[in-house]
């Protein structure tokens, strides 16, 4: 896992992320702190209880379309809208069968494959 990460001030300044309780965008922030390099968010539940936060507030990042599930699996959404990392500084995720799982979209968001959904 990387040190440093980009965050796109467009995301933050959406209606929808304007509309998430003040513990949804401090989630998410924490989230994609904690991410691998393709967005695979490694251990969500632990950055919840470190943030002393309650379930519903990682249930509202799904509900959002903030975050999505892949076989138990957290992805950030608009991991791609966020961050580039170089091809030669990139670690590939271990997560890779549940990456096979989703496409970019032109707007650099994840998106769930037809035959996945």
């Amino acid at each position: 896992m990387a040190k440093r990460r980009c965050f796109s001030i467009d995301l933050f300044n959406s209606e929808e992320f304007l509309n998430l309780t003040n513990d949804a965008k401090s989630l998410y922030l924490g989230l994609l702190l904690h991410t691998d390099d393709e967005g695979v968010v490694i251990n969500p539940r632990t950055v919840m209880r470190m943030m002393e936060l309650a379930d519903d507030t990682m249930n509202e990042l799904y509900i959002n379309g903030f975050l999505i599930d892949v076989d138990g699996i957290c992805i950030i959404k608009h991991w791609f809208f966020h961050n580039k990392i170089q091809p030669s500084r990139m670690v590939a995720s271990l997560y890779q069968a549940e990456l096979a799982k989703l496409y970019v979209t032109q707007t650099k968001e994840y998106a769930l494959r037809e035959q996945c959904v």
